[in-house]
């Protein structure tokens, strides 16, 4: 523990690093959906390129999910430096007033 540092200070951090080491899986699983329910849709009507087409929906799907991770985790970190802005200046003016 680093001295005159609180303890959770890096919480915000820490919360949005989790967030995006879910992001890969939740891509992966998504394709695999799409490519489940595909071969299943395939198998059921007798067809061979429902597949495709869900492979491709999951895709897209995953993508979405991928895209709102990052922008929320971006959001996340500007708010989480603001706040140590605002905590650093204010310690600044304790110290010099």
């Amino acid at each position: 523990m680093n001295p005159g540092r609180e303890p959770g200070r890096n919480g915000g951090t820490l919360r949005t690093l989790a967030t995006l080491s879910v992001v890969g899986l939740t891509l992966a699983l998504s394709i695999g959906v799409g490519i489940g329910i595909g071969l299943l849709l395939d198998r059921w009507f007798g067809t061979n390129w429902l597949v495709i087409v869900f492979t491709i929906l999951g895709a897209i799907a995953g993508f979405r999910q991928l895209i709102q991770a990052v922008i929320r985790a971006g959001r996340e970190q500007e708010a989480a430096d603001a706040a140590r802005r605002r905590e650093a200046d204010r310690d600044s003016e304790e110290e010099g007033g």
